[in-house]
Formats: C-alpha cells, sequence, structure tokens
C-alpha cells in the first residue's frame, strides 16, 4: 500500500511538473490544467506541447468549437509557464499565470489585466471562487490566496505536503488534497474556510472511501465527489454513504477532475491519457 501512495504521489509531481466530442481528445499534447465556467457552457484548458509551446484554449461545450487564446514559447519562463492552472473568473473572464504575473483576460473586448506579480514558486493549481472576487493557487507544498481587487497575496498552507488538487465550493471554502510524505505518503483532504481556519477533513472520508486523493464540491454542502483507490464516488456526509460513479482501470486513476456547477456532469482526466478530457453525466 505505501508503494501504490508513492507512486500516486511521484506520478501527481511529474504530471503537475510536465506540463460534444467525448472523449476530447487533444493529439501528441498534455492537457496541464482544465476548469469549467461558471454557466458550465465552456471549457478553458491549458495545453503543453511537443513544439515547446504552451497554449490557453475556450472550448464551447455546446457547439464544440475550440479558440486558442493565449499562446507562449516555453524558452523563456518554460518551468513557471508549462504548470500554471486556468480558470474563469466569470463566464467572459479567464486568469492565468502568464510568464511571473497573474493575469485575467476579458472574452469579450480581448484585453489582458494584471492581477498581481506572483512570488517566485512555480505555479501548479489555479482556482477562483465563483463570484471571482478571490484567486487561490498553490506551489508543489503552499497554498496561496489573493483577492483579484488588489494584489495582497497570503499564505493558506506551507510545506505540508504535495498540493495534488484545489475546488472552491459555492461558499469560498477552499478544499484541496495533500501528499505528505512524511506520514508514509498518505493523501489529506484540507478545508480552508477563507478566514485564516484550516482544518484536515480526511476522517470524514476515510471510512466511506478507501484512500481518497481528489475531491469536488458539489451544489449540496454535504455531498462531495470524491476519488479514491477503488474509483470514484458520489459521498453523502448526512449518512456516511457513498454512489460509485467510476471503476479505476488497474493503474490508470484519475489525474484530475472537475464537475459542472449545476453538479450534472464530472469532467475527468486520467494518469496514462493526459491528453484526453472525458465527461461523464451524473
Amino acid at each position: 500500500m505505501k508503494a501504490l501512495k508513492t507512486t500516486l504521489c511521484v506520478l501527481f509531481l511529474f504530471t503537475t511538473t510536465l506540463m460534444a466530442q467525448n472523449p476530447f481528445t487533444v493529439k501528441s499534447n498534455v492537457i496541464i490544467d482544465f476548469n469549467i465556467s461558471h454557466d458550465g457552457k465552456m471549457m478553458v484548458y491549458k495545453q503543453l506541447s511537443f513544439d515547446a509551446t504552451s497554449t490557453v484554449f475556450i472550448k464551447d461545450l455546446e457547439t464544440g468549437r475550440v479558440t486558442p487564446i493565449y499562446k507562449n514559447s516555453l524558452k523563456d519562463y518554460s518551468e513557471f509557464d508549462a504548470s500554471s492552472g486556468v480558470d474563469f473568473l466569470s463566464d467572459n473572464v479567464i486568469v492565468f499565470g502568464k510568464e511571473k504575473n497573474m493575469v485575467s483576460f476579458n472574452l469579450t473586448d480581448k484585453k489582458y489585466k494584471n492581477l498581481f506579480r506572483l512570488p517566485d514558486d512555480v505555479i501548479f493549481s489555479v482556482k477562483a471562487s465563483a463570484d471571482g472576487k478571490r484567486v487561490y493557487f498553490s506551489s508543489d507544498e503552499t497554498m496561496y490566496s489573493s483577492p483579484t481587487e488588489r494584489s495582497s497575496i497570503t499564505k493558506t498552507n506551507e510545506k505540508r505536503g504535495i498540493i495534488i488538487s484545489i475546488d472552491i465550493d459555492p461558499k469560498g471554502n477552499a478544499y484541496y488534497t495533500i501528499c505528505k510524505k512524511a506520514s508514509n505518503d498518505k493523501f489529506h483532504i484540507l478545508c480552508y474556510d477563507g478566514l485564516n481556519k484550516e482544518e484536515d477533513i480526511t476522517y470524514k472520508f476515510d471510512n466511506i472511501v478507501t484512500d481518497p486523493y481528489l475531491i469536488e464540491s458539489t451544489p449540496n454542502k454535504d455531498c462531495f465527489i470524491v476519488a479514491g483507490k477503488n474509483g470514484v464516488f458520489k459521498v453523502d456526509l448526512t449518512n456516511s454513504k457513498s454512489v460509485k460513479l467510476i471503476t479505476n482501470d488497474g493503474e490508470n486513476r484519475l489525474n484530475k477532475m472537475r464537475l459542472s456547477p449545476d453538479g450534472k456532469t464530472l469532467y475527468y482526466q486520467t494518469i496514462k491519457d493526459k491528453n484526453k478530457i472525458i465527461t461523464l453525466s451524473l
């Protein structure tokens, strides 16, 4: 079991450092990060190509149309740009790392806006609150957050373990999973309430899902989508019950997942198929 957790932890770290069609496939490229717009109609994703470029795309989930938004050569700031994530601030504004700045891009007027200067750490995950007023982002072992209207970066977690993923629920609580090498590579699920209170909530899921390592909140505050050793489950904490949604294909486990805002569609990527985003209707 320890070897399995170690392998998963290394695979997640490797993935972050690389960095209506179903499945949505990009040949010969790696999709580093993806998120769904608040109205559920668009997907934004960042793609690392083997021609040494990274590109941010918008996919219209109703028409299937894909539009490139931003393309950058990886000759400069390659580690930063290849690894940083991307998300929606609103239905027509996205946020992502551009060189060493966190920037927004308005899809309507095609204008960039510098939000704040990032610390020197390489940025892996980016997730915005539903109201677009705050952005959470991480290096490999540190969680940061900042309001989007002014530069005021704070650390909510420092060097507790490799941060695997971040999700923000409708109330602004941040849920994220970490891999703690110091504790036999055990994954932990943490919740940060935005008021400097951080809580390890792994115990809430341990008896329901074996070895949970990814989590997505749902419109129901007591229900979560959780990926674990044996697959992906919809978990109801009110009665400690779960419904299995996906069975793992051997070692080809989920690498990333995002739930649509209405909670009806799960978008996910597996470790061995990082050029695909698969959809599952719930």
